[in-house]
């Protein structure tokens, strides 16, 4: 760092915890030293005004410094005090400046780190996710169930007993003229399946013996905002074959036409 005053050029830089100025009248060497305070430079150069000699060794308030070239009859008091002054304050600055982008590299770092785990969080996230079962709420569906008249005339909640249950995702992609939206080349990329499921209950009710086979499939569907997922298992197809005194039928609580007509699968990047 260079401070230019009249025709005096002071110069420093860093020595560990010392600072090392010289002090330059154009193109002559009058002096260098080490110093630690402001106020030592100051009464070091009052001292050096008195000097006429070369290379020699001084002390000053327990601090040494050596002397190359003397000769400051010449320079203002004053005027170098206010220029050591302006010195040290723009030392003041740059370490100032320093500090500060050290700050904002920090954030850049932390930032960095956090793109850093986003894609292994999603990794784990999706190899979690795929390696289990699916989970779905069985009392939304219950709820469906004894909402029914037909079913709740032969099933009560008090005595209705599951004898079976599977549900499985479905492999691969499903049929692209039901289903256009997963052709969508990007979301193939990221996976190899849809997210949906098909699955079953056998249900029985030990008071009036009759036995029910719930088939059921589920896909992920859109929330109310963009790019947010509504209901992970969302039941576009359920019907149940019930069987009662040898009589057989069939009975259809949510219709796949009908309901693929008002919503339509969410894909699931993860």
């Amino acid at each position: 760092m260079q401070i230019i005053k009249s025709k005096t050029v002071y110069t420093t830089r860093l020595c560990g915890n010392h600072q090392t100025h010289t002090i330059r009248d154009g193109n002559t060497n009058l002096k260098m030293l080490t110093i630690l305070t402001q106020e030592t430079l100051i009464k070091s150069i009052h001292m050096l005004k008195h000097q006429k000699t070369t290379g020699n060794q001084y002390h000053l308030d327990g601090h040494g410094f050596r002397i190359y070239c003397i000769d400051m009859s010449q320079i203002s008091h004053v005027q170098l005090k206010e220029d050591i002054d302006y010195l040290i304050n723009s030392m003041f600055t740059s370490c100032l400046h320093s500090v500060s982008s050290f700050i904002n590299f920090i954030l850049l770092a932390f930032g960095f780190k956090v793109l850093t785990v986003l894609p292994l969080a999603m990794l784990y996230v999706r190899a979690r996710d795929k390696c289990g079962d699916p989970d779905f709420k069985e009392t939304y569906l219950r709820d469906m169930l004894y909402k029914n008249n037909e079913i709740n005339a032969l099933f009560k909640e008090e005595t209705i007993h599951v004898l079976d249950y599977d549900c499985e995702y479905d492999r691969g992609y499903p049929c692209p003229e039901k289903f256009p939206e997963f052709k969508n080349k990007f979301w193939q990329f990221f996976n190899t399946d849809t997210s949906m499921t098909t699955g079953y209950f056998k249900m029985a009710d030990v008071e009036t013996g009759a036995v029910m086979n719930l088939k059921f499939k589920t896909m992920p569907v859109p929330g109310k905002y963009r790019y947010q997922i509504g209901e992970p298992f969302y039941f576009y197809d359920l019907r149940a074959e019930i069987t009662h005194n040898g009589q057989h039928k069939e009975v259809v609580l949510v219709d796949e036409k009908v309901a693929l007509q008002k919503v339509r699968p969410f894909l699931l990047i993860i």
